[in-house]
């Protein structure tokens, strides 16, 4: 099967848009939302009861989602990067349900 291309900048930002909407249904929108040329990156900074420390994802048009752990002072620890085990463009509702655990704070980042 070929992969699929890659989004262009208004798809990609739709699609960020209904990921953010799909996390915010659920309870757990981001804190931040930073729109690049070729990706997002969605920021959970505030720290609770269930997550100590903050949690950083990257997706990439190209390279899909990424989970990086933020250390105590709020800053991306990228030696600990996962990748998520889903699909580069997953449906916005299952890159909610698989982030979830991890901005919960119930599991830790893993591939």
């Amino acid at each position: 099967m070929a992969a699929a291309r890659p989004l262009n900048h208004p798809e990609m930002v739709r699609y960020a848009g209904a990921v953010v909407e799909a996390l915010g249904a659920r309870g757990c929108p981001p804190d931040e939302r930073w729109d690049e040329a070729r990706g997002v990156a969605l920021y959970w900074t505030t720290v609770t009861e269930c997550r100590p420390r903050g949690l950083l994802v990257f997706w990439h048009v190209t390279d899909g989602w990424q989970t990086v752990p933020l250390n105590d002072d709020g800053v991306p620890v990228m030696a600990e990067s996962q990748p998520l085990s889903i699909d580069t463009v997953a449906a916005p509702d299952a890159v909610a349900e698989a982030l979830l655990p991890l901005v919960r704070g119930d599991a830790p980042p893993a591939a």
